[in-house]
């Protein structure tokens, strides 16, 4: 697969299009939302994304196989057909902008917790050696996992009502930059 995106530069432009144009679509529906239709943005913006990247790999992998002369079911045809399937999911809006909520209002708040938690027991341990202490570098890094981490849980758990939208806008700024990178990935001339 990786050889079929060094010959084809431009399936890897057109794949950077597409997360660029996500990521903006997803900022732009999330910055203008005005009542209760972040949930079904969401939903239906996820449900074109997984469509669009689970047929881009079908494409990507169809090529891949018709040159490698490959007749087997690949892990790229699969991956393919899995993002196509989380595409019908997505699809069906009413049920699953209950599933985010569910996710965002008490998932994401506790697996942050849970995180920070365990990040604080890894810090505790790390200050009762003398060499955990010494490591500086190791015990830092866990307090600051396990200050955010316990921070941002109890944030998000007291300030619910915006954290879709947050995490929208965070989502749709990750989908930018992926696709930036992307694109001047492919733009860039790699010599061998």
């Amino acid at each position: 697969m990786n050889e079929l995106f060094r010959k084809y530069k431009w399936l890897r432009f057109i794949l950077g299009i597409l997360l660029l144009a996500f990521g903006v679509i997803t900022i732009v529906f999330a910055a203008t939302n005005s009542g209760g239709i972040a949930e079904t943005t969401l939903c239906i913006l996820l449900a074109i994304y997984f469509y669009v990247i689970g047929l881009f790999l079908l494409l990507v992998s169809v090529i891949a196989d018709r040159r490698l002369r490959i007749n087997n079911i690949t892990s790229g045809l699969l991956a393919a057909g899995a993002f196509i399937g989380l595409g019908i999911v997505f699809s069906f809006v009413n049920d699953m902008t209950n599933v985010i909520k569910t996710i965002v209002k008490l998932a994401i708040p506790a697996l942050l917790i849970g995180i920070g938690a365990v990040a604080l027991v890894k810090f505790i341990v790390l200050m009762t050696t003398k060499s955990g202490r010494l490591d500086a570098k190791n015990w830092i890094i866990a307090l600051i996992v396990a200050a955010g981490g316990l921070t941002a849980g109890i944030i998000f758990i007291c300030n619910q009502d915006n954290l879709l939208l947050v995490i929208e806008i965070i989502l749709g700024a990750i989908f930018c930059l992926v696709g930036l990178v992307i694109i001047i990935q492919s733009l860039i001339k790699k010599e061998a």
